[in-house]
């Protein structure tokens, strides 16, 4: 089943049904920091050297990997194996965790900030007029 967010982002008047409907084993919002603190304590058990740089290319390698499974189907191939996807950005996601520990972040904390940002440059769903003509200081 294909899944595309109407661009609700926690908007005032609630979710959009895409959201709304994803499973998130009724956790709460302590219990998702919990849930992804946990998960970036658990794949640094890997990161060794310059975790910086090692995450930022990996990022960007991901981020290529991902986009070379679209290419293909443009090429003409088919639509990118969902499981692979999943796979791949999986990989973005430990990369992500990776970049957010070389700087001392909590993941939540950095997944919160970007909830906030979002929610105030789209109070009401996404809009084309938020996108093109954001506040002083909005980045």
């Amino acid at each position: 089943m294909e899944r595309n967010c109407n661009g609700c982002f926690g908007a005032a008047d609630g979710l959009c049904d895409t959201c709304r409907d994803i499973d998130l084993a009724g956790l709460t919002p302590a219990g998702a920091d919990m849930l992804a603190n946990a998960y970036q304590r658990t794949v640094s058990r890997t990161f060794t050297g310059n975790i910086e740089l090692h995450a930022l290319y990996g990022m960007a390698g991901e981020v290529g990997e991902i986009h070379s499974l679209y290419q293909k189907e443009y090429q003409g191939h088919g639509k990118p194996d969902p499981e692979h996807l999943k796979k791949e950005v999986g990989d973005l996601l430990w990369m992500v965790a990776e970049f957010c520990t070389a700087h001392g972040w909590a993941l939540a904390d950095v997944m919160r900030l970007n909830i906030e940002k979002t929610r105030a440059r789209y109070p009401d769903g996404f809009s084309p007029e938020n996108s093109l003509h954001r506040k002083a200081g909005d980045v």
